[in-house]
C-alpha cells in the first residue's frame, strides 16, 4: 500500500508541476502588470473595487502555484541531528512575526528531549504550516499550544487548539490535495504530510468535536 501511494503521488506530482510550470509564466507578467495598473490608477474610485480584485487574486494565482510545485516537486532532504528546544524557539519567533497568526501560542517542552534526525528546515515550515492552519481555521479557538514529549524512539511535536474541531468524516480527507475547509489552496497539509514522510516521520490529526484538534508530527531520534 506504501509502494502504490508512493507512486501515485509520484505521478501526481510530475503532472501537477509540469502544469504549474506553465501556468507561471504568464503570471510572472500577469503579476507585475496588476500591480503598476493599481499604481497609476489610485484614487479612482471607479475603478477601485476591480484593481482590489485583480491584485488579490493575482497574488492568490501565485501561492496556488508555488504550493502546486512544492507539492510535484520532491525536495531533497538534509537529515541532520536537531535540538527539540531550538526548533520551538525558532517558531515562536516566525510565529510571533507571522501576521496571520493572531492566537495566543505557548510552549510547553519536555526537558532533556534527545536530538531528532530531520532536516531543519522542512520541520519549520510544517510546523509552521500547522500553526498558521490552527489560527486561521480553527473555529472558536482561543489559543494554541505547542507541546513537545519523547514517545519511546520518537520526539512528538503537537500543536493543539481549543476550537470546535474536525468532523470525522473530513478528517480521512484533510491530507488529501486540494480539500480545503477554508480560504485556502487546500495543499498545505498534503505538503506538510509528504515533508514529514520524507523525513522518515508521520504526521497525524486527533479531533473532538467542541474540544479542538491535535496535529501530531512524530519524528525519530537521531
Amino acid at each position: 500500500a506504501a509502494l502504490r501511494e508512493r507512486e501515485r503521488m509520484a505521478a501526481y506530482g510530475h503532472l501537477i508541476a509540469g502544469v504549474a510550470h506553465e501556468v507561471r509564466h504568464p503570471l510572472f507578467a500577469l503579476r507585475p502588470a496588476a500591480h503598476l495598473l493599481t499604481a497609476k490608477l489610485k484614487g479612482n474610485d471607479a475603478t477601485t473595487e476591480e484593481l482590489g480584485i485583480l491584485d488579490r487574486e493575482t497574488d492568490r494565482m501565485h501561492q496556488l502555484v508555488d504550493d502546486l510545485l512544492e507539492l510535484g516537486r520532491p525536495r531533497e532532504m538534509n537529515l541532520v541531528s536537531c535540538d527539540p528546544s531550538g526548533v520551538v524557539d525558532e517558531l515562536l519567533a516566525s510565529a510571533s512575526a507571522h501576521q496571520d497568526i493572531t492566537l495566543p501560542l505557548g510552549a510547553d517542552v519536555e526537558p532533556d528531549l534527545p536530538q531528532v534526525a530531520a532536516d531543519r528546515g522542512a520541520l519549520h515550515q510544517v510546523l509552521l504550516n500547522l500553526v498558521h492552519n490552527a489560527s486561521r481555521h480553527a473555529r472558536g479557538a482561543t489559543g494554541i499550544s505547542l507541546r513537545i514529549r519523547r514517545r519511546e524512539n520518537a520526539v512528538t511535536f503537537a500543536v493543539a487548539d481549543d476550537g470546535e474541531g474536525i468532523p470525522v468524516d473530513v478528517q480521512d480527507r484533510i491530507f488529501e490535495p486540494f480539500f480545503s475547509g477554508g480560504s485556502g489552496t487546500g495543499l498545505g497539509l498534503a505538503i506538510a504530510r509528504r515533508l514529514v514522510t520524507e523525513q522518515k516521520g508521520r504526521l497525524r490529526v486527533d479531533s473532538t468535536l467542541g474540544q479542538g484538534s491535535v496535529f501530531t508530527v512524530e519524528l525519530p531520534i537521531a
